[in-house]
This record gives structure tokens, C-alpha cells and sequence, in this order.
């Protein structure tokens, strides 16, 4: 949590404004807290103002798949199983 500011601004200082989309994969990430959670939310807000997308990847059978369902993360980043099919679409 004490880091979570850093990581949306260093999230948000990497996309260049004529970036389409930002693609973040949490392929490898075992846990999100609710700092976590709220930093996608507000890159997906911030981004979208921009004209920009957040994307994420994560694998069919990572442990966070409910995380992101549950807190319906997927709403506001769209979920790709691969980072091919996030790159591609």
C-alpha cells in the first residue's frame, strides 16, 4: 500500500501521449490488495481521458482471476490470456 501511489504515477509517466494503449501483464503478480485494485481503476480513468486504454494479461489459471471478477477490474481494463492478444487486438 505505501507503495501504490509511485507505481500509478510510474504507470502513467511511461505511457507517451501518442500511445493507443498501455499494456500491463500481471502474468507473474500472486496477490493484489485493494490499493492494487484501485491504482487500475484510476490508470483505466486517467488513461481513458487521455484517449488511452489499460490492458491487462493474465493467464486462465492465475490465482487472481477472481480478484479481478470479483472487483469486476475487467470493466475497466479489459483481461487478455496473453500478451499476444493483448498487443494484437
Amino acid at each position: 500500500m505505501s507503495n501504490a501511489s509511485y507505481v500509478r504515477e510510474q504507470l502513467l509517466a511511461s505511457m507517451p501521449n501518442d500511445a493507443l494503449v498501455l499494456v500491463l501483464d500481471i502474468s507473474g503478480c500472486r496477490y493484489l490488495d485493494s490499493a492494487a485494485i484501485e491504482v487500475l481503476f484510476d490508470a483505466s480513468r486517467r488513461l481513458a481521458r487521455r484517449r488511452q486504454e489499460l490492458r491487462l494479461v493474465m493467464p486462465p489459471n492465475s490465482p487472481l482471476r477472481r480478484v479481478i471478477e470479483l472487483t469486476e477490474v475487467h470493466t475497466a481494463a479489459p483481461v487478455y490470456e496473453s500478451l499476444d492478444a493483448a498487443l494484437t487486438e
